[in-house]
């Protein structure tokens, strides 16, 4: 009688264990991602989306195809997921909400499917949000306010919501071009990956502003010794760090290059400035993105005008930068690209042409190679991959 009980005890057991393994199988050869989009015709794009799309990537082809209907949510021109990937947080590049000059931030839940449900719509405190991320223990979320030239700081409560800001820093100055650099742009803000320091890479003031930040309150105060200067009309855009927090690399958007900093206990110093464009390209073009691959061996940068990614390999010790290939993506304006989890893969969002292209990265080189994969997609301009994926369609 004991043994028949025991039998069925471990049968139950077997099976119990099987479903629950299976039901935590994720596809290691598909990955999904959401893509922000203009919906909104501006001067510097015209918007056709109805807000931000999710979709699925499978590894092995490059195919791409979108999953579910469009979540409405106005100019999600850039993407953050929360810490478990239980939120996503948007920006809307607006200037104007609840009646006042001003932008905003959309607080999403998203769905085991991936769909999205909107929580929350708080002040960007002020006009023409740019950008956001997480500090490093995903707490604090930290937003750029491009227009305005602020930037701020809100603490992330328990149910995903954003509480009020704990940190609401303003720049000041210009720089030598007038058209666009007539006073401070902060285009991007990232956490050092000790997550004691905040930078802040301000196209309108040629600097990178350094904040030390309280992880407790979420604090910013000014670290002015820390600061870096970069070459005038050069427009600092977008700050990576490396995945061993030693070396940065930052766009310089107006001059279409890549400088490369080594790290030390909150000091950037340079080490090099590099072009991301091929010798003899007499046209116009601007950088935009910046990704680092996961094993910091590679860093690429997006050239709009001439529609292409600049590959980078890094000098691991010195954090040097020597460029491998310039490779045409086939689409207008490569405003965002990005990484799947995994590396495999590079897709790139083409603004003005309103596709994705996928494309393959070669894990000992770094090298990219079409999949001649394209989808169309409507104002795509910021994609952002779920790394813990367990979505199903």
């Amino acid at each position: 009688m004991k043994i028949s009980l025991l039998i069925k005890f471990l049968m139950v057991l077997s099976i119990c264990l099987f479903t629950s393994s299976c039901a935590k199988k994720v596809d290691s050869n598909r990955a999904h991602f959401y893509v922000g989009t203009y919906t909104l015709k501006m001067g510097h794009v015209h918007g056709k989306a109805k807000g931000i799309s999710y979709w699925s990537l499978d590894l092995t082809s490059g195919e791409m195809k979108q999953v579910g209907d469009e979540t409405a949510v106005v100019n999600s021109s850039h993407l953050c997921l929360g810490k478990n990937e239980n939120f996503l947080y948007s920006i809307s590049e607006v200037s104007e909400f609840d009646g006042k000059k001003d932008g905003y931030l959309t607080v999403l839940k998203v769905h085991k499917d991936g769909s999205l449900e909107t929580l929350q719509k708080v002040s960007s405190e002020g006009v023409g949000p740019a950008y956001v991320s997480l500090d490093r223990s995903g707490r604090f979320l930290l937003l750029a306010n491009y227009v305005a030239g602020n930037s701020v700081v809100y603490p992330i409560q328990s149910d995903g919501l954003l509480g009020q800001p704990t940190a609401n820093v303003m720049h000041q100055g210009a720089s030598v071009n007038r058209q666009r650099q007539e006073g401070p742009h902060p285009h991007s803000i990232v956490p050092s990956l000790d997550n004691r320091f905040v930078y802040i890479a301000d196209l309108g003031i040629d600097k990178i502003k350094a904040y030390a930040f309280d992880q407790s309150s979420g604090a910013l105060s000014p670290r002015t010794d820390l600061d870096i200067v970069t070459p005038a009309g050069s427009g600092p855009r977008h700050l990576i760090f490396s995945p061993d927090g030693r070396h940065a690399f930052v766009s310089l958007e107006m001059f279409s290059q890549v400088a490369a900093y080594s790290y030390d206990n909150g000091k950037l110093s340079e080490v090099g400035i590099y072009d991301t464009l091929p010798e003899g390209f007499k046209g116009d073009s601007s950088t935009a993105e910046i990704r680092i691959s996961a094993d910091g061996r590679f860093v690429y940068v997006s050239n709009r005008g001439h529609d292409s990614i600049a590959v980078f390999a890094v000098d691991p010790s010195k954090g040097s930068l020597k460029r491998v290939q310039v490779s045409k993506v086939g689409g207008l304006v490569p405003r965002n690209f990005a990484l799947d989890p995994s590396g495999r893969m590079l897709l790139v969002g083409h603004q003005n042409s309103h596709t994705i292209s996928s494309f393959i990265v070669d894990q000992k080189t770094g090298l990219l190679s079409p999949t001649n994969i394209t989808v169309a997609a409507k104002s795509p301009v910021l994609l952002c991959f779920k790394k813990n994926d367990e979505s199903r369609e």
